[in-house]
């Protein structure tokens, strides 16, 4: 598991902005998805399938991707 400050590191972003996107304060752009992406070393392509498959399954996509 990764702290807010390492990920923001490995992810080129301020750890404060990473905690807003956290708390729902910050909508993602595409861009900060990618390099989100990045930074945990996971295509966008993984990222979304898993995103769509727990909207499917009803196992907290909508809490974990909250607007």
């Amino acid at each position: 598991m990764l702290t807010q400050e390492q990920l923001a590191g490995r992810s080129g972003m301020h750890r404060t902005y990473v905690s807003d996107i956290e708390r729902g304060a910050r909508n993602l752009s595409l861009d900060s998805i990618y390099s989100i992406g990045k930074g945990v070393s996971t295509p966008l392509s993984v990222l979304f399938a898993e995103a769509e498959q727990h909207e499917n399954t009803g196992s907290g996509g909508d809490r974990e991707f909250k607007q």
